[in-house]
């Protein structure tokens, strides 16, 4: 199981896919407050420099379900303003393994943090000027694909679109980060 507890954006349409604000150190807590204690915790419980069938691990990614909602009960409990959500990521071909869930979509990451749909597939027309006109066309026609969390709905339109972006990249290899996208699905673990 792979679970990330990553903050809810306070725009309701925004973007809620694996490129958003994660836990994070909070200075108005001195360093042995529990919300302290809980985020460096967080980020030596996962699998860090680890291999999983050989790629490294996004560091925040968790397999604890239970430590997770200890984190979430607590960042509600001290900071009640921040909101922050489980989300259990599956590969293609795997399945989730937690039961209540509400699906979000299909994010293109690497590394399970680095996305290229957190920016919603807009381009400006300064924008790699060589290869504006086939940008245009990828907005054009996966843009409206996205669902409401500016994710894809079908794994199909997903991996279409990532091979479309990977087709780019063999013409202009600056335009995309320089790392192994795949699609990821993603959905939130309801309480």
């Amino acid at each position: 199981m792979k679970l990330k507890v990553l903050k809810i954006p306070s725009d309701s349409n925004a973007y809620l896919g694996l490129e958003r604000e994660a836990l994070d150190y909070h200075a108005q807590f001195n360093d042995d407050h529990i919300i302290n204690q809980l985020y460096y915790q967080y980020y030596d419980l996962h699998t860090n420099n680890d291999i999983d069938d050989g790629r490294q691990l996004e560091w925040g990614v968790q397999n604890s379900l239970i430590f997770c909602k200890e984190v979430l009960r607590t960042y509600k409990k001290y900071l009640p303003q921040s909101e922050y959500q489980i989300v259990e990521l599956a590969n293609i071909g795997d399945r989730f393994e937690n039961q209540n869930l509400n699906f979000l979509g299909f994010d293109i990451a690497c590394l399970y943090r680095i996305s290229l749909l957190s920016w919603g597939l807009n381009f400006e027309e300064t924008a790699n000027h060589k290869i504006f006109p086939l940008l245009q066309l990828l907005q054009r026609y996966f843009q409206p694909k996205l669902n409401d969390n500016l994710l894809f709905q079908k794994q199909v339109d997903a991996q279409f679109c990532l091979d479309y972006m990977m087709a780019l990249q063999r013409y202009e290899k600056s335009i995309w980060d320089d790392c192994h996208f795949e699609v990821i699905q993603l959905a939130e673990v309801l309480e």
